[in-house]
């Protein structure tokens, strides 16, 4: 089961579109997928409720930056470098609504620079989440490639602790030397500390055809401004979905790593149609539809943001979101 599937809500780093992934899982005889976009949700609803159509697991998720800056459990020494990547799944509806908190407090900034979240963040919001820490663009990768064991040692206890028998060490392979001399310490780290190793691939492509498609995708990005450092470090043509078989000669030496991924997705019980029906008390409360709740809550929080200032273009532009809520029958997921 592959944990880092990016689409295309993961503008301008994929040509994954949800449709196209749900059917090449399928025709790899997969049972279950993740979707991690980055710090946004923006695929939840149309990648759950296509995967449940055609029969496959969805398994929600996140990639966030984590800025260990001014971490009081900073491990790594170097000032030049502090922001490294984690993967985020949810197992169940505490998961979810974790995610969600994540999401909204990394892409709105609000708890530091957008994009961006402080391990403390992570360690508040950690109920119902598995933790995969590990690749190419991890903290325990730099750290290990460094030379600093205890520092690793340190990290992996930390995470470990707020993610208390939901947290994975995972290893990579995209057939380059460096990778193999990770995926041993990784697994040697992993042996030590009684931590279940998992393997992993970042997908941003379904097949390697797609590779040269994906890499001037690359080039539109980086001509428009957009930063895509963190990802120069993968290698382009091996970012496609690989098939079991696939995976399984990737890691000859850990095929436990590969297995493991099914348990791991065994464990999700969430599913976004249920908690969507289960949260819809919200929206039908004495004699107001949840279109009409959402109406009347949005013109009250426009009174309080504005005050006075209320123009004629807020009240248009309120008019505007609302239809398009209405229109796509988002009103519960807003509520």
């Amino acid at each position: 089961v592959h944990f880092r599937c990016r689409t295309q809500y993961s503008f301008m780093r994929s040509t994954v579109r949800i449709p196209d992934l749900l059917a090449r899982v399928k025709e790899l005889g997969m049972n279950a997928v993740a979707v991690t976009d980055g710090p946004n949700l923006h695929a939840a609803w149309e990648f759950s409720t296509a995967a449940r159509n055609e029969g496959v697991k969805p398994i929600p998720g996140l990639e966030v930056s984590v800025d260990q800056h001014n971490s009081p459990k900073r491990f790594y020494t170097d000032s030049a470098e502090t922001v490294f990547r984690t993967t985020l799944l949810a197992i169940n509806q505490r998961g979810f609504k974790n995610l969600v908190k994540l999401s909204s407090a990394v892409c709105s900034g609000k708890v530091t620079k957008p994009g961006i979240l402080p391990t403390e963040g992570l360690g508040a919001c950690s109920d119902g989440l598995i933790c995969l820490l590990g690749g190419r663009e991890s903290e325990l990768t730099r750290l290990l490639q460094c030379g600093q064991a205890r520092q690793a040692e340190c990290v992996v206890a930390h995470y470990a602790s707020m993610f208390a028998g939901r947290f994975y060490l995972a290893i990579e392979n995209y057939g380059a030397e460096e990778d193999q001399a990770i995926i041993e310490a990784t697994a040697d780290l992993a042996h030590r500390l009684g931590i279940p190793l998992v393997a992993i691939h970042a997908v941003h492509f379904l097949k390697p055809d797609d590779a040269e498609t994906y890499r001037l995708l690359r080039e539109i990005a980086k001509d428009s401004g957009q930063d895509v450092d963190v990802e120069n470090g993968l290698p382009v043509d091996e970012c496609y979905l690989r098939s079991a078989e696939q995976m399984y000669e990737a890691f000859p030496d850990h095929p436990e790593a590969v297995a493991r991924t099914q348990r791991i997705a065994d464990l999700v019980e969430f599913d976004l149609q249920q908690h969507r029906k289960t949260s819809s008390h919200i929206c039908n409360s004495g004699w107001w539809s949840k279109d009409q709740r959402l109406r009347v809550l949005c013109e009250q929080r426009l009174k309080q943001r504005y005050a006075d200032q209320v123009s004629d273009e807020h009240r248009r532009r309120l008019e505007v979101e609302l239809k398009v809520v209405r229109q796509y029958d988002l009103a519960t997921t807003y509520l």
